[in-house]
């Protein structure tokens, strides 16, 4: 994804954990929530399981990602001038065993 264009708008939302009981996300584990444009890091964000995490950064296509989760990213838009709000939903992959 690329970021590009004029003005900067703002992101906020929470990472949404579906199932907690995966055994891998313990109670009270803070998550690193990176916006991503291509390959680089953007913005970083320490937060908690549904806490809210806030960016502030040039409008564009970005992706959102939270660190060490598999499969737990997706595409954001920021709108220049704008405030939006985007959680981030995670679904833990089950566990091979």
């Amino acid at each position: 994804m690329s970021a590009c264009g004029n003005g900067s708008g703002s992101l906020v939302g929470s990472v949404l954990v579906e199932d907690p009981v995966a055994g891998w996300l313990v109670p009270g584990v803070t998550l690193t929530v990176d916006l991503r444009s291509g390959d680089r890091v953007v913005a970083t964000a320490q937060v908690k399981p549904h806490h809210q995490f806030h960016f502030r950064e040039p409008s564009g296509t970005y992706d959102l990602d939270a660190v060490g989760i598999r499969d737990c990213v997706q595409p954001v838009t920021i709108h220049s001038g704008r405030s939006i709000t985007h959680d981030l939903r995670c679904v833990p992959a089950p566990q091979a065993g």
